[in-house]
C-alpha cells in the first residue's frame, strides 16, 4: 500500500524567563547540518540551569530517534503518509534436516509476534509561521515509524485519490491484553492493533519549507530504519 505522510512534535523554546542558546527556528541559517550541539540554558544572572543536547540547531530538534516513551510530547496531525509495509519472520532455511526442523516447530507459540508494522513518513520537527499573511512553512524529515510485536490489525483504509494522512496516534486501555493497544488515526484511515511500542526513526535532517517533501528529496519510498544522527 502506498500513499504520502507527514509528522509534528518537539518544540525547544524558554519559558519562566529563561533563555536558550539556539538559533530562532523563523530564520534558518541551513537545513541539512548534522552535528550536535549542547546548549545550556541560562537564567538573567547568567546561571546555567539545564543542559540541553540537540541533534540539529536549526530546527531545534533534541534527537533523531524518538520511541513510545516520547509519546506525550510527540504530535502526529497532518503526517503524510507514503507507505505502509507490515513484514513477519521469514522462517526456518528449506536445507534444514528433519531433526533442525523439529527443533523449530517446537517454538513457544505464546513468544512475541514477529511481525512488524512500517510507516514511511514526513515527520514535521517544527510548524513556523511567520504572521499574518504570510505562509506557515515547516522544518520536516522523511523517518520511518516502525511498531513492533504486532498482533490483531484492523481498520479501515478508505482512501482512493486522495494520500493517507495522520490525525493522531494514542494508547488504549485494554487491560485483558498482554500487548498494548494502539489506536492509529488519520485522513480516510483508521486502524487499531496490539504492538509492545515503537521507534520512530528519522532519515534526514529537517528541511525547512513545505510539510510534505518531494520524492526526489525524501529518497522516494523507503523503510530504513537507520537515523541520521
Amino acid at each position: 500500500m502506498g500513499h504520502g505522510g507527514v509528522v509534528r512534535g518537539l518544540r525547544i523554546g524558554a519559558t519562566g524567563g529563561l533563555r536558550l542558546g539556539l538559533p530562532d527556528a523563523a530564520h534558518p541559517t541551513s537545513g541539512t547540518g548534522t552535528h550536535r550541539l549542547t546548549s545550556g540554558a541560562v537564567d538573567m544572572r547568567g546561571h546555567n540551569r539545564c543542559m540541553t543536547t540537540v541533534v540539529h540547531p536549526e530546527s531545534g530538534l533534541p534527537k533523531a530517534t524518538l520511541t513510545d516513551q516520547d509519546l506525550m510530547e510527540t504530535s502526529w496531525d497532518y503526517c503524510r503518509i507514503h507507505a505502509f509495509a507490515v513484514t513477519d519472520d521469514e522462517g526456518p532455511p528449506e536445507d534444514l534436516t528433519p531433526e533442525e526442523f523439529q527443533e523449530q516447530d517446537d517454538l513457544d507459540p505464546t513468544a512475541p509476534s514477529a511481525l512488524r508494522l512500517h510507516l514511511d513518513i514526513d515527520y514535521i520537527v517544527r510548524r513556523v509561521d511567520s504572521g499574518p499573511m504570510r505562509d506557515v512553512l515547516f522544518w520536516v524529515a522523511p523517518a520511518t515509524l516502525i511498531f513492533d510485536s504486532v498482533w490483531d490489525i484492523v481498520g479501515s483504509l478508505n482512501s482512493v485519490c486522495l494520500p493517507f494522512e495522520l490525525k493522531n496516534l494514542r494508547q488504549e486501555s485494554r487491560p485483558h491484553l498482554p500487548e498494548p493497544y494502539w489506536h492509529l488515526e488519520g485522513r480516510d484511515m483508521d486502524l487499531r492493533f496490539q504492538a509492545s511500542g515503537y521507534t520512530l526513526h528519522l532519515r534526514q535532517p529537517p528541511r525547512y519549507g513545505n510539510r510534505v517533501l518531494r520524492m526526489a528529496e525524501r529518497g522516494g519510498i523507503n523503510f530504513d530504519p537507520k537515523p541520521f544522527a
